[in-house]
């Protein structure tokens, strides 16, 4: 498998863990790298599930997310990028912040 070796892949890959499926092992990545991936997609879809995975994961690195997506959205001039995700976290019970 080739990847483009942008910080943030190589980054998303060190971070990945191997999970053992029925006998068949899974390489995921962590939910900060998956709400990355959420974010950077930006489909309606992506952020209903962004909300999702915040809500299962109340103690995910918010402030990690929130570097990789600025990030992103400079690198692409796509500002509403960061927008839409905080909106998102905004809209979060406080009991999850």
């Amino acid at each position: 498998m080739t990847f483009g070796g942008l910080p943030f892949e190589q980054s998303a890959i060190d971070r990945s863990k191997l999970y053992d499926m029925s006998g068949i092992r899974v390489r995921l990545p962590q939910v900060e790298d998956l709400l990355v991936m959420k974010a950077i997609a930006h489909r309606p879809k992506d952020l209903l599930d962004i909300e999702g995975l915040l809500a299962a994961n109340p103690k995910a690195d918010v402030e990690l997310v929130r570097q990789w997506v600025r990030e992103f959205a400079t690198g692409m001039s796509m500002s509403d990028i960061v927008d839409d995700f905080e909106k998102v976290l905004a809209r979060r019970k406080p009991e999850n912040q």
